[in-house]
This record gives structure tokens, C-alpha cells and sequence, in this order.
């Protein structure tokens, strides 16, 4: 088996990540810190409005 220091490997997160965990856990958490933030400042005029519209129907059957 030769291993070739030239040889160009695409980069791969999951190995990235276990071989360097604690980064891993910053970034991950720094994300998740991120969209929680985003989803709070987020305006209440983002969700539009809609109604539910319904209808009865009623049948009367002499007998």
C-alpha cells in the first residue's frame, strides 16, 4: 500500500470533525445560536395572514 502525499482527496467534513471535535461543537453551537436569533428578531409580518374559510351545507330530506 503507497500513499502518495500529492495525491489530491476531496475534503471531508465528518473526518474533519472527528479529528478536531471541540471546533466541531463551537461552530455547531455558534449555528444553532444563530438561527435562534435570526427566528426571533424575525417580523411578525413575515407569516401572512389568512382566514379559514368554511361552509355548511345542510340537507333537509322530507319523509
Amino acid at each position: 500500500m503507497t500513499t502518495d502525499t500529492n495525491e489530491k482527496r476531496p475534503f471531508n467534513l465528518s473526518r474533519w470533525a472527528i479529528g478536531h471535535p471541540s471546533i466541531a461543537r463551537f461552530l455547531f453551537g455558534l449555528i444553532i445560536v444563530a438561527g435562534a436569533l435570526g427566528l426571533m428578531r424575525m417580523g411578525q409580518k413575515e407569516d401572512p395572514d389568512f382566514t379559514f374559510r368554511v361552509m355548511v351545507v345542510q340537507a333537509v330530506w322530507p319523509g
